[in-house]
């Protein structure tokens, strides 16, 4: 953790020094921080509360997908546990190193109660495939409403291409051509890694059995698009408030790749990636920095209230 906070927070001091002016004597000025609002207190805080519901919205709606998925892959899975799991993933993944800590915690509570780990370790990594995926859609979805001549250095052109990469990317690995490799080098293996032959077919198995439920399928890959259109709403329901905010289609170009970013293990819950980033690339459309530095401090505050929430709800439950 230790070694997580120290990029953290070097990583928002330079946010902080790109977004606040300098005063003669070379300090910061923090008074600047006020001028990011044009809202009221009270107005401020309604649509503080609609990005956290929109973000709680998200969450539930992950759930529900994680729920169709362990359904698909012969699971025993419910909306309810789905949902308290979700949320205790989200908390884990917040605030342990790696940023994948709660999906390590949902396959061992698979194997824990119902004996099938790899058959959830598969369905966790096809969640994050489709995630990844759904990413990368919302991204180029926005692309063509916004000015590729509005981000300076050929920002926008590597935007585009990292969402190309993320939306194509997982068919190719979905791939029966793919899939099939992967069965062949496995079978390649000598007769010593048996147990990890017999452990890869299992989560193979946990993958490739939503191939068998189209209709879970198509409703997996609908709700990983809404897991990812969400969260553009939230951080644009945000930005009202402050000071030079800029149209929907930038935010669908930019929230879903800070995202993504944001996930690097270098940092707590993306602290400073997400609030660098933003004065970056916003500040380079027109947002003020100071604003947009507001926006990325928003937005990591709500996930670190949901965050809490899981938090929450596993010391509720926690068993000895």
């Amino acid at each position: 953790m230790a070694l997580r906070l120290a990029p953290a927070l070097l990583l928002l001091a330079w946010a902080f020094r790109l977004a606040l002016p300098q005063q003669a004597d070379g300090r910061t000025d923090w008074r600047a921080l006020a001028e990011g609002f044009s809202a009221s207190a009270s107005e401020t805080a309604l649509w503080l509360g609609v990005g956290l519901a929109l973000f709680g919205l998200t969450l539930a709606t992950a759930a529900l997908r994680f729920h169709v998925l362990m359904r698909a892959a012969d699971v025993p899975s419910s909306v309810g546990s789905a949902q308290r799991h979700l949320f205790i993933a989200t908390f884990f993944n917040t605030v342990l190193p790696g940023g994948f800590m709660g999906d390590a915690w949902r396959i061992w509570e698979g194997h824990d109660q119902l004996r099938r780990g790899p058959a959830v370790l598969g369905v966790v990594a096809l969640e994050r495939l489709l995630g990844l995926q759904a990413l990368g859609l919302v991204a180029l979805i926005g692309a063509p409403w916004t000015s590729a001549d509005a981000l300076p250095n050929h920002v926008f052109e590597t935007l585009v291409l990292v969402a190309i990469t993320c939306a194509f990317g997982p068919f190719v690995l979905l791939l029966p051509a793919a899939t099939g490799t992967v069965a062949r080098l496995l079978d390649a293996l000598p007769e010593h890694f048996s147990r990890v032959q017999r452990l890869a077919r299992e989560v193979g198995d946990g993958v490739l059995a939503i191939r068998r439920h189209p209709t879970r399928a198509g409703m997996a890959i609908g709700l990983s698009l809404a897991c990812q259109a969400l969260p553009v709403v939230a951080v644009a329901a945000l930005a009202v408030p402050l000071e030079g905010a800029i149209g929907l289609p930038w935010f669908a170009v930019i929230v879903p790749l800070v995202t993504l970013a944001s996930m690097l293990p270098i940092s707590v819950g993306g602290a400073g990636i997400r609030e660098l980033l933003f004065v970056a690339l916003l500040g380079g459309l027109g947002m003020p920095p100071e604003a947009a530095l507001w926006l990325g401090l928003l937005t990591g505050l709500v996930n670190l209230a949901w965050a809490g929430f899981g938090g929450l709800l596993f010391t509720i439950g926690r068993r000895r």
